[in-house]
């Protein structure tokens, strides 16, 4: 195939280019459909999407951002994500640098194409005039901006509390001895994404270094003014700049001293035995319980059949038992062949006089009168 020649030639083959490469397309991606999913509805002036529908677009955003790049890079997109992957040794030092910086890169790239896409509507919006404030103001669909009511203080916690649930929740889905499968963990992680971005919103809910940044100086290169930078009397913008790092290497130590490495896992054991005899579970617990299962379905379906039957004996003579076309089992239409009991055809089903299904389900030697 042509596809296949085209990958022999122009693969990558240094790994670190292939994850770089990779990490910025998958930051780009997520970026570029969580702004323009801002963008819209900010434009429409729909209240009532502005809430659920834009973390429900981010959400399904990252779970196909992190499907495509999930075998080759991990698909970190965050800085602070890449950080605590660091610190635990997934990632070295030369990929760590690396990844940040096409982070940053693949957010501003994400937040220009954006803004190329909306530039008619924000345009209509705001009769050109670029604003952060204010009914018609345009910035919010890039940066992120805090409510009104909101201090200092609050901001920081609320970005290392919201950051500090994203970092558990990725180790959680990434924590192997949870055995999550692998195709399931973008999903989970999109999911997670939504849930976080309706409960923890109270700053704009960043969680993400690159996201508030790059789109911030962006804003400011268009136009927006400085008033990026101060709002807030220059108390905000470092905020989400700073904090994830902080809030979501926080969580993710956290899970796995309180969590993770408390759960029990037969390669780790077979290396350090760190439980005691009485509390593993047994090496043949599957097995067993998979026995159990097929015995109860048996079991089951034995009684069913002795039900069957018996509702059956108990019916009239010259009722007439209707058996849907599709359900028609091939040992009954034999056995009814060999009995010369010729069923006559109605539009859907196929009727048979009672004592013949008897007969051919369970091999009744008597036939019907």
């Amino acid at each position: 195939m042509i596809l296949d020649r085209v990958r022999n030639k122009l693969r990558i083959r240094s790994d670190l280019a292939r994850c770089v490469l990779c990490e910025f397309c998958c930051t780009f991606i997520f970026m570029y459909i969580g702004f323009c999913v801002n963008a819209n509805a900010v434009l429409t002036r729909k209240p009532a999407s502005e809430y659920f529908t834009i973390h429900f677009g981010w959400g399904i955003s990252l779970f196909f951002a992190v499907q495509m790049g999930f075998r080759i890079s991990g698909s970190l997109i965050n800085p602070a994500i890449s950080l605590f992957m660091f610190s635990f040794g997934h990632i070295g030092f030369a990929k760590f640098l690396c990844y940040v910086i096409v982070q940053f890169f693949g957010t501003f790239c994400a937040a220009a194409v954006a803004f190329l896409t909306y530039y008619d509507g924000i345009n209509e919006f705001d009769g050109g005039i670029r604003q952060v404030y204010g009914p018609n103001a345009t910035a919010g669909i890039f940066g992120t901006y805090p409510r009104e009511y909101l201090s200092v203080g609050g901001a920081i916690w609320d970005q290392i509390a919201c950051s500090a649930a994203l970092g558990i929740m990725v180790s959680l889905v990434t924590d192997r001895r949870n055995k999550i499968p692998l195709f399931l963990q973008p999903f989970y992680i999109g999911f997670m994404m939504l849930i976080t971005g309706i409960s923890l919103a109270n700053a704009g809910n960043a969680m993400n270094p690159a996201r508030d940044f790059s789109p911030r100086l962006f804003t400011w290169i268009v136009g927006y003014g400085s008033e990026v930078w101060s709002y807030n009397n220059y108390c905000w913008f470092w905020i989400p700049l700073v904090f994830p790092f902080i809030g979501a290497g926080l969580g993710a130590w956290l899970y796995h001293l309180l969590i993770g490495i408390h759960i029990w896992n037969k390669e780790d054991e077979e290396k350090t035995p760190i439980l005691p005899i009485s509390i593993k579970p047994p090496l043949r617990s599957h097995a067993m319980v998979t026995v159990l299962q097929v015995v109860a379905l048996l079991l089951s379906a034995l009684l069913f059949v002795q039900s069957m039957a018996q509702i059956i004996d108990a019916a009239p003579e010259e009722d007439i038992l209707l058996i849907p076309r599709l359900r028609r089992n091939a040992l009954m239409f034999s056995k009814l062949h060999r009995q010369q009991a010729w069923p006559f055809v109605t539009d859907k089903r196929y009727e048979y006089p009672k004592r013949v299904v008897v007969n051919a389900l369970f091999g009744r030697d008597r036939i019907f009168q």
